[in-house]
Formats: C-alpha cells, sequence, structure tokens
C-alpha cells in the first residue's frame, strides 16, 4: 500500500492522550488517524462535540427561541436578510 505523510498541528497533551488510548486499544496512532481520514472522506461528514461554553451559548439560544426572543424574520430572500444584517 502506498502512503502520504500528512502533517498536523495538534496539542501535545491531545496527542499524548490520544497515543495512549490508541496503545491500549493495541493499535498506532496512524492507524487511529488513518482510518478517521478514511471514514471522513467516504461519508464527507464530521462529528463535533461542543465545548461547554458553547453549550452554555447554545442552551440560552433555544430559551430565547422558545421565549420568543431575540427572533427576526423569516425572509423572503437573501437580499432581505442581508439588508436587516447591515442595519
Amino acid at each position: 500500500m502506498k502512503t502520504a505523510i500528512v502533517t498536523a498541528k495538534i496539542d501535545p497533551k491531545i496527542k499524548a492522550s490520544a497515543e495512549k488510548a490508541a496503545r491500549d486499544l493495541g493499535v498506532s496512532l496512524s492507524f487511529v488517524i488513518s482510518n478517521k481520514l478514511k471514514e471522513f472522506a467516504e461519508e464527507k461528514t464530521i462529528t463535533l462535540v461542543p465545548n461547554q461554553k458553547m453549550v452554555k451559548v447554545l442552551k440560552k439560544q433555544l430559551a430565547d427561541s422558545r421565549a420568543g426572543r431575540n427572533i427576526d424574520g423569516p425572509y423572503a430572500t437573501a437580499e432581505e436578510f442581508i439588508k436587516y444584517l447591515n442595519k
């Protein structure tokens, strides 16, 4: 199998944790990364896990939406929406 080298900037703590997790499973980090890249290329989707700050923002937005606060629209056209944004 032909291989290519991929260079990525990763937080050293995350890298160390990922290496340990891979080692505990008996596989290499390269194996894990290759499989995740293959999955991404085939499915063209990615699962993102929000951090605590994002969860807080999303909960506030959901509460506002349910209470009818901070809502505008709908807009008939993109131009109408852009006009609203430029107010």
